[in-house]
């Protein structure tokens, strides 16, 4: 691993976050690229440092995440990652613009639809600590629901962060006669009257789930 230059005082929520991207990293398996952590420029190496030994890749960092954070829709990133970015850290900032940012969906959403923001597909919070979001990028389960009328339909669950349980609800528009609902947790889902349950797989593999509404 190439020695870390530079800064090198970090405060422990960043140390904790670089700590609990490596073992998940670890857990499921994910190497280089798909381990890369997207943070702010500042603290790009550090992370990437103890994640994957790559902290020279900072680059990436420093011309995409400022355009990340300031972008109304974090899930149409994913298809932009093209599996460049496995881990997003964000860090609270002074100043934000108001308004339907990523900063907004997942630093104060976390990602989860709190606090009047929109739940996300692809982002799955892992740790919350002074002010310090970590998120593991995931292809998200999909599940398929036959809806013959073609309403909208939304599938919720619940979900525990920082101690507090949160409703996680997604909903999807339909298109001939059914609908695919993404979520970024695996549980036990509730769509109209039935339920169906999603697992950790489905959610790291990009699983679907069939059900009649």
């Amino acid at each position: 691993m190439p020695p870390l230059v530079g800064q090198t005082t970090y405060d422990r929520a960043q140390f904790d976050a670089a700590q609990t991207i490596d073992a998940h990293a670890d857990s499921i398996d994910r190497d280089y690229p798909a381990n890369f952590v997207l943070s702010q420029w500042g603290d790009n190496r550090m992370y990437n440092y103890f994640v994957n030994g790559e902290s020279r890749s900072y680059g990436y960092a420093q011309t995409y995440h400022g355009q990340f954070l300031a972008a109304e829709d974090p899930d149409a990133w994913y298809d932009r990652f093209q599996g460049r970015v496995g881990y997003v850290v964000i860090t609270a900032q002074e100043n934000v613009p108001p308004g339907n940012t990523t900063y907004t969906t997942l630093h104060e959403g976390y990602g989860v639809g709190a606090n009047g923001t929109s739940a996300t597909g692809h982002y799955q919070l892992l740790g919350t600590a002074d002010g310090v979001r970590t998120f593991v990028v995931v292809p998200g389960a999909v599940i398929q629901v036959s809806t013959p009328s073609g309403e909208p339909v939304t599938a919720s669950t619940s979900v525990t962060v920082a101690g507090d349980t949160h409703t996680y609800a997604r909903t999807a528009a339909a298109s001939n006669g059914s609908v695919a609902i993404r979520v970024a947790y695996p549980g036990e889902y509730t769509v109209g009257n039935q339920s169906v349950s999603v697992t950790t797989t489905d959610v790291l593999q990009g699983n679907q789930t069939q059900i009649s509404p």
